[in-house]
């Protein structure tokens, strides 16, 4: 059993906000330890664990056993990687060349004829020549 868990579960039962507080920065820990063990990657974990700690606000007041907690922030932080994971699988990326992004050297003489025919820079030249 993990230390923190039992001292979380401690701190639970005292209902104070000091404790809460201490309570939430342990489970944090806890919670990241376990999505990293799934994910094997921290921005992922990090991921995991926001959206863990969102959903467990709800149900911390309910726990009074540090098994039953510990079993049950396993199981909703595996299912939450795996629900991230399957969102992610859906994504499709299109690969774009370094060419594609970079602006014709017509393009750019272009638009930079256009600044400067704006109002603005007429304006700022005709001050300038004054």
């Amino acid at each position: 059993m993990r230390p923190e868990l039992i001292k979380v579960t401690e701190l639970l039962g005292l209902n104070s906000p000091e404790c809460f507080e201490e309570a939430l920065k342990l489970l944090r820990h806890t919670v990241y330890c376990f999505s990293l063990k799934f994910s094997r990657h921290p921005a992922d974990a990090e991921d995991t664990t926001q959206e863990v700690m969102i959903r467990a606000l709800r149900h911390l007041g309910r726990f009074q056993d540090p098994n039953s907690l510990a079993a049950w922030l396993y199981v909703v932080t595996r299912n939450r990687y795996r629900c991230m994971r399957r969102k992610h699988a859906h994504y499709t990326f299109k690969v774009i060349s370094l060419d594609g992004l970079t602006v014709a050297q017509e393009k750019a003489i272009s638009l930079i004829a256009d600044i400067r025919k704006s109002p603005e820079v007429t304006l700022l030249q005709a001050e300038q020549s004054r």
